[in-house]
């Protein structure tokens, strides 16, 4: 979670997979997409978010592969948002050209 926040200064618009995904027209970072994805979760009616952090794979140059979302269930409405990279793993920080967004839902 700590190299996700390292993160948050960057811009949606130069990263590929983050281009157009901001939630509201004021998303023009990773933290501002972040932001967004968690207000979801402040009405009254909202379940709690799920979070999930996974790391996919390891030892590929000593980095890991990993994804940060949030996961929610609204009656029928359903969305899978957050962001993956990769992160060094003796340093902790993460390679800033990894980072793609994933929007599902």
């Amino acid at each position: 979670m700590r190299a996700l926040f390292r993160l948050s200064p960057l811009k949606l618009n130069d990263i590929p997979s983050c281009r157009g995904v901001g939630l509201t027209a004021a998303d023009r970072t990773i933290g501002d997409f972040l932001g967004s994805i968690l207000a979801q979760f402040a009405s009254a009616g909202s379940d709690v978010p799920i979070l999930q952090v996974r790391s996919l794979e390891q030892a590929r140059a000593g980095h890991a592969s990993v994804e940060v979302t949030f996961h929610k269930k609204d009656g029928e409405e359903e969305w899978r948002w957050g962001v993956g990279y990769m992160v060094n793993l003796k340093t902790g920080q993460p390679l800033r050209g990894s980072v793609r967004c994933l929007v599902a839902g």
